[in-house]
């Protein structure tokens, strides 16, 4: 299946107001509009921002202004930094997927410190900092080195057999993975999560220059055009 995902993702016992959590991110006015479940939430229209619970973790996911984009990266940005304010002591998770192009990306940040981030995308890996995440650590034991010194993956399949994959095909695996760090199951089978968990949703009042820029920022940022 092709995923697509965009999402922030706190381990928090703390709730606030949709506005507060707003007001601290962004100055462009919003519009609230139908709730949508998660399954739905997970890959955003570009001006929409959504926000919900679940399992004790705080969840946005969003597009606009490449608020998760900026929280990939090795330093602490200050969009994260707005958020250890409003959740201090907590695991803050960045994760960003699209499947049909073979990117994936996730950081995990833990009271104040930046643990692990990985950002790859078609094979070519922009970041990968931090030691690997105890969910990562049963891939590793599938890997290997092939003849073109090329990561591979020996992964197991249901049948009992073997499949070889490319690091950049199994991301969304290890996205899902990593997801399980906060809520205790992997993302891609946690149907409580998908089809049953409402999500409050808003519109943005964006320039569409601005919307164009985003697209552009995010497509770049991919693609590398």
């Amino acid at each position: 299946m092709g995923w697509k995902l965009s999402a922030i993702i706190i381990k928090t016992d703390k709730v606030y107001d949709d506005k507060e959590i707003l007001d601290s991110l962004w100055e462009s006015p919003v519009e609230r509009v139908d709730d949508v479940t998660f399954e739905d939430a997970m890959h955003p229209k570009d001006n929409f921002v959504h926000i919900g619970y679940y399992k004790n973790c705080f969840i946005l996911t969003t597009y606009v202004l490449e608020l998760v984009e900026k929280c990939l990266v090795k330093e602490i940005p200050v969009i994260e930094q707005i958020f250890i304010g409003l959740f201090p002591n907590s695991v803050i998770g960045a994760f960003q997927l699209h499947s049909s192009c073979n990117y994936f990306a996730y950081s995990v940040l833990e009271n104040g410190v930046k643990r692990r981030v990985k950002n790859s995308c078609d094979g070519e890996i922009s970041v990968d900092y931090g030691l690997p995440l105890k969910e990562e650590e049963e891939f590793f034991s599938y890997r290997f080195i092939d003849y073109n010194n090329n990561i591979m993956y020996k992964m197991p399949t249901k049948n009992g057999e073997f499949e070889i994959y490319e690091e950049n095909q199994i991301g969304e695996e290890f996205v899902s993975r990593i997801w399980s760090k906060f809520t205790g199951t992997e993302l891609f089978y946690d149907d409580e999560l998908l089809n049953e968990t409402y999500f409050h949703s808003y519109k943005f009042e964006i320039e569409e220059e601005s919307k164009d820029d985003q697209k552009k920022s995010f497509w770049k940022r991919i693609f590398g055009k």
